[in-house]
């Protein structure tokens, strides 16, 4: 396949597409980087390739005014939402967007439970705090599974800010609230 064809919409799912882009990928790396001694280094190739690629999107997407799945640049996928899914946590949900699900849940507490964490200022307890998990097995793969990663420490922090404008007072609402977002499946 060509670059363009890579990014049509012969190419439903994200699975597709890359299956085409790493055959096009192995192409033109092989060319590249066949000889016993290459003129190019092979990771220098490969980012050479990635580049090409971001720069195919980006022409195609303002040229169709569309994105690689057919949506429009305004338009978003829906998201199916299901509450109360486990009956023993202060609140659990299911949301599924795209191909992309997250099982969240949310624990309330006492004080004893504030997310204690040191900074420049010293000691510091949050009342609100929001922990992001992207096990590998929710993209398909085995690996080991331990402390947060940077990734889930971004996401989490980014979405604790966005979550924190609509918490109650805390004089209206003394208690600790922890969630919990585990990623199951995603797709990009």
């Amino acid at each position: 396949p060509d670059i363009e064809s890579c990014f049509s919409p012969d190419y439903q799912t994200k699975q597709e597409r890359g299956g085409a882009l790493s055959a096009l990928d192995a192409a033109i790396t092989g060319h590249f980087c066949a000889d016993p001694q290459p003129l190019f280094r092979r990771d220098m190739v490969r980012m050479a390739i990635q580049r090409i690629y971001v720069n195919a999107l980006v022409d195609r997407v303002k040229k169709t005014g569309t994105r690689v799945d057919g949506r429009q640049l305004d338009e978003v996928r829906p998201i199916a939402i299901e509450t109360s899914l486990l009956p023993r946590t202060h609140g659990s949900c299911l949301f599924t967007r795209g191909e992309t699900q997250a099982l969240a849940t949310t624990t309330i507490g006492d004080a004893r439970m504030s997310f204690k964490y040191q900074d420049l200022d010293g000691e510091q307890l949050k009342r609100f705090y929001l922990q992001y998990m992207f096990p590998p097995c929710s993209v398909g793969e085995v690996g080991k599974v331990g402390n947060p990663q940077r990734r889930e420490i971004g996401h989490g922090d980014l979405a604790e800010r966005a979550l924190s404008p609509a918490l109650p007072d805390p004089s209206d609402f003394p208690f600790v609230i922890r969630t919990e977002s585990l990623i199951t499946e995603s797709h990009g």
